[in-house]
Parts: C-alpha cells; sequence; structure tokens
C-alpha cells in the first residue's frame, strides 16, 4: 500500500520556485507517489490532459481535461487514480503572499460560493480558454529566476494578470455571481492580512 504524500513537497522538490509562488507540471509519474495530499495554500490546477479523483471530507470528484480547480487553505483534499498520460499545471502561491495581491479578491469571490456549500470549486473552461490559461501558466518558468531588477514586480504582475484571467473565465460561467468586490468582503479580506 503506498503512503500518502503532500503535493505541496512534491511541487518544492520538483517544482520551480519564483518568490512566494512555486509552478509545476504534474503528469502520470507522479502517481509512483500514491495519493497526494492538497492542503495549507491557494493551489490552481489546470487539466490539460487525461483523468484523475479529487476527493474531500464531503465529496468525490472526477476531474479530466479542462477542468480548473482553485483550493484555499480551507479546503483539505487528496489527489489520486491518474490515468495514463495525466498532466496538469499546477501553481501554487503562499497564503500570505496571495492576500497581498489586490486582484486575488475577484477570483475569491467567484469560488466562494461553492465553498459555502461545502463543495470544492471544480469547473470546466472552454477549450480555448483553456489553452490560453495553460499558455499563461507556462510563462511560471525557470527563467523568472534569471531577471534580477525587476523580477519581484513581474512575478506580482504575472499573479494578477493569471489570478484576473482566471476570475473572468468563472465570471461567463457563474452569472449569477457578483463580479465586484462587496466592500464587506473587502474588508474582512483586511481583516485576515492584519491577522496574519
Amino acid at each position: 500500500m503506498m503512503m500518502e504524500t503532500s503535493l505541496l513537497e512534491m511541487i518544492r522538490t520538483r517544482g520551480i520556485c519564483a518568490g512566494h509562488k512555486y509552478s509545476c507540471v504534474v503528469d502520470d509519474s507522479f502517481s509512483v507517489y500514491g495519493p497526494m495530499q492538497i492542503r495549507k495554500g491557494f493551489f490552481f490546477l489546470l487539466v490539460t490532459n487525461g483523468t484523475a479523483c479529487l476527493d474531500d471530507v464531503y465529496r468525490h470528484y472526477e476531474i479530466g481535461t479542462g477542468n480548473l480547480v482553485v483550493l484555499t487553505p480551507s479546503t483539505e483534499s487528496v489527489l489520486g487514480q491518474l490515468s495514463s498520460g495525466f498532466r496538469m499545471q499546477v501553481l501554487y502561491v503562499v497564503p500570505d503572499y496571495f492576500d497581498s495581491l489586490p486582484d486575488g479578491q475577484a477570483l475569491y469571490n467567484q469560488v466562494a460560493r461553492l465553498l459555502g456549500n461545502f463543495r470544492l470549486p471544480v469547473f470546466v473552461l472552454e477549450q480555448s480558454r483553456m489553452e490560453y490559461l495553460s499558455r499563461t501558466l507556462s510563462l511560471f518558468s525557470r527563467q523568472l529566476e534569471d531577471l534580477s531588477l525587476y523580477r519581484d514586480g513581474i512575478i506580482r504582475h504575472l499573479c494578477s494578470f493569471v489570478l484576473l484571467q482566471m476570475a473572468d473565465a468563472l465570471c461567463r460561467e457563474n452569472l449569477e455571481s457578483s463580479v465586484y468586490v462587496k466592500r464587506s468582503s473587502e474588508i474582512f479580506r483586511q481583516f485576515k492580512k492584519l491577522l496574519v
């Protein structure tokens, strides 16, 4: 029987680090490690090929090509049963850093309605949106480490860009969700930042 491992630890050892975020491509070769525990951070998973299972304490989700999964620090899940040829792009953002990004709230508004109903934010993206997001995520590459003077600013703007890109894609799906940040949500976000 295989032991559960932490996706975060695997990303830290096999992924690309730039500032306060890690980027990694996960493929079916990860299945040799067994089920992967996902917790304590902001994880953005974009499945570009194949299928896998994602479980939390409430539900079982089958995810596949075109699925975008947004996991927050308040959620815990396990990824397993990766199909042959499975491939996804993962972006992990440290919670404190995410909270410092002004554009994080727009995305959080889109996922909060599901979190409040004890559902993981699993979305299906149109093919063209998935391909565009995949290209954007591929910008989180080792070349970022070669930058010296403006690396932090570039990473910050790149994070904001990808968060707004995801929020825009989810706004089209969640037509009943508000696109704008409520004042009460912004106050709560500021409170969390101060609390940390």
